[in-house]
């Protein structure tokens, strides 16, 4: 009992010192965790802060920059200030002839501005930092409120914000000395500008006759009631942004942004057409291209064919011409071991060709000795027929014609006493069957004929 008391008290010891360890390993690791993310966010921040005093240097430093650059185009004036535009129709109640791009400054631009005057009108570059192009107007006076600066609706929409000056967007605004315009191209966005303004040239100049500036990128919504256009600046002359003041400006209008869609998608169309034809003509061409080979190919082929067809023909060919020739000195050593009792006969075959092959054998030899003389003696003209394996022998007289199966069939009455012969030659061509008469030799050697 009491050593079984012992070893439950070390269990349960050994159980509790190895929760204890899980626990604190768990409260470091948990520490760790913490420490890390601290570390993170710490890192963050102080990545954050550097960026931030990283981009206050760059805007620190493109300010400095641009105050020195306007120092010395502006005649040593400089003024910029970041401001909240509000709408602001003074112009137009106070009767401003030039009133679409007038705006009003708080009075401390007033202040900084003091010494422009010497440079003539005041215009100032308006930017929104959004994206689109920059503008430009002039003063209309000082009488915004601080921290504000008051557009009419015009000046609004080129600057891409809420023409009721509700955007919340901020302006940078840049005083700016302008040149006097001297050459603008202008763009209307739709086709029907045209076709319903009948003089361009009095509406142009009774609509820029309403402003001070011209910058390029501008969009202006010109006319009164339902004929009103959207025109857009493309080109300036001497700079992107001139002055109307006191100028004779020449006024260029091309090709509506409309007309210019629809020429650019009759371009797209038309080369689209122009690439699906030269995609199918080539498409075309590979087939062609392949059919040409295919039947190159297959003439190749052919003639391979025919090429090992004849090969063969002729292997087959010359093969018949051995065993013939084996058959015939055979035929002709059994003959003379065996003696030509009867006599002997010379035969002469006249061949298709009109060729001859000749022999002598004794009248009792086999007739199928003359078949093994032509498949053995008879040599085709290259590029003529072959000679065929069933061919007959004909005599002259009496007419009589012989194939290969009448000679198995009937050996005894197939000998060279029929003296006559010659080749049928129907399988070669148009040539008629030939005869020639043979001559026969006799045993002491006269010449007969029959």
């Amino acid at each position: 009992m009491m050593d079984v008391d012992l070893e439950f008290a070390s269990r349960r010891f050994k159980n509790e010192q190895s929760s204890r360890q899980r626990a604190a390993a768990e409260r470091r690791e948990a520490l760790r965790k913490e420490r890390e993310v601290s570390r993170l966010q710490r890192a963050a921040r102080e990545a954050e802060i550097a960026q931030r005093e990283a981009e206050a240097a760059r805007a620190a430093e493109e300010s400095a920059r641009m105050r020195e650059a306007d120092l010395e185009k502006n005649r040593g004036i400089v003024y910029h200030a970041r401001l909240q535009p509000r709408l602001c129709m003074d112009a137009e109640v106070k009767g401003v002839r030039r009133r679409a791009d007038k705006v009003t400054l708080p009075r401390s631009a007033a202040a900084e501005l003091a010494h422009a005057y010497k440079n003539g009108q005041l215009f100032f570059e308006l930017s929104a930092g959004n994206g689109r192009p920059v503008t430009h107007v002039s003063i209309l006076d000082f009488t915004a409120d601080e921290g504000t600066i008051g557009m009419p609706p015009e000046v609004l929409r080129c600057l891409g914000l809420a023409t009721d000056g509700s955007s919340g967007h901020h302006v940078m605004v840049r005083y700016k000395l302008l040149k006097r315009g001297t050459f603008a191209r202008v763009q209307p966005v739709k086709r029907r500008f045209r076709t319903e303004v009948a003089d361009v040239k009095l509406f142009l100049e009774h609509e820029l006759h309403l402003r001070t500036t011209l910058s390029e990128g501008d969009e202006l919504e010109v006319g009164t009631g339902a004929e009103r256009h959207v025109l857009r600046i493309l080109e300036l002359k001497p700079e992107s942004a001139v002055s109307l003041i006191d100028t004779d400006l020449e006024v260029e209008v091309n090709a509506s942004v409309e007309e210019e869609e629809e020429v650019a998608a009759a371009e797209a169309e038309r080369r689209r057409a122009e690439a699906a034809a030269a995609a199918f003509a080539a498409e075309q061409e590979a087939k062609r291209a392949a059919a040409a080979a295919a039947a190159a190919a297959a003439e190749r082929e052919a003639e391979e064919r025919e090429k090992a067809a004849a090969a063969a023909a002729r292997e087959e060919r010359e093969g018949r011409r051995r065993e013939a020739a084996a058959v015939l000195q055979s035929g002709s050593l059994a003959s003379a071991s065996g003696g030509s009792g009867g006599g002997e006969v010379k035969v002469v075959v006249r061949c298709p060709d009109g060729s001859r092959c000749s022999g002598t054998f004794a009248r009792t030899a086999p007739l199928a000795l003359l078949f093994a003389l032509v498949e053995a003696e008879w040599v085709e003209a290259l590029g003529a027929p072959l000679l065929p394996q069933e061919f007959r022998l004909a005599a002259s007289y009496p007419r009589r014609a012989f194939d290969r199966a009448q000679v198995a069939s009937s050996p005894r009455n197939c000998t060279c006493t029929c003296m006559f012969a010659s080749l049928p030659v129907t399988q070669y061509g148009r040539c008629s069957v030939a005869s020639l008469a043979s001559r026969v030799v006799s045993s002491d050697g006269a010449f007969a004929s029959q």
